[in-house]
């Protein structure tokens, strides 16, 4: 699955960020993002970590992005890969998958991630621990991909109240956990997750 916004601006380097590794439910979302040199947001709108907003910021920062980004790409890996080829790989060929899109540019992606030798020929992939905090254009791609996460987990919610992802996207918070106690998984749960979660919880 993926969606797209593009203006093309060649000159400009693709910030790269993921959403949704470390949850127990849900796909995986990764959105790259270009920013126009110079591009300064105004009073009111953050680049910055995804996590430190509030969703009303991340919305009205989010907007602000793709109004004026000259490139905005989304791709998501569900959950059936997930547990079938594991969330490593899945970490990795969500990225594959946006740079085959967009071609021999400039990367930056946040974490200390292997990529090299991912991208297209000619790509050059620069992966920069905390980067959302250090590069707007991995900061715009991290608040893109929480969004279009969080609307993707709010729109589950109707169907699984007891999980709670309306407030916790599907990751590990008590109302989850107790829910899954009690209820048991869906098919949207993760099953290696799920499994390294009830070894590491006491009887």
């Amino acid at each position: 699955m993926c969606t797209s916004t593009q203006r093309v601006d060649l000159a400009a380097p693709v910030g790269l960020d993921e959403v949704g590794r470390g949850a127990l439910a849900g796909p995986l979302v990764a959105a790259a993002v270009a920013l126009p040199a110079a591009t300064l947001p105004p009073p009111g709108v953050w680049l910055r970590d995804s996590k430190q907003l509030s969703p009303e910021q991340r919305d009205r920062t989010e907007a602000w992005i793709r109004a004026h980004a000259s490139l905005v790409l989304i791709e998501v890996i569900g959950v059936d890969a997930i547990n079938g080829l594991g969330i490593g790989w899945a970490n990795r060929m969500i990225f594959a998958r946006l740079m085959a899109r967009l071609g021999p540019r400039r990367y930056l992606v946040d974490g200390n991630l292997r990529l090299h030798g991912l991208g297209p020929a000619g790509a050059r992939v620069v992966c920069r621990c905390q980067g959302d905090a250090h590069e707007p254009a991995i900061a715009a791609a991290s608040i893109v991909a929480k969004v279009f996460r969080d609307r993707l987990m709010r729109d589950l919610d109707p169907a699984y109240p007891q999980y709670g992802w309306r407030g916790n996207a599907g990751y590990a918070t008590p109302v989850h956990q107790r829910a899954l106690k009690a209820d048991g998984p869906c098919l949207h749960h993760r099953t290696l997750f799920l499994r390294r979660l009830l070894e590491a919880t006491p009887p």
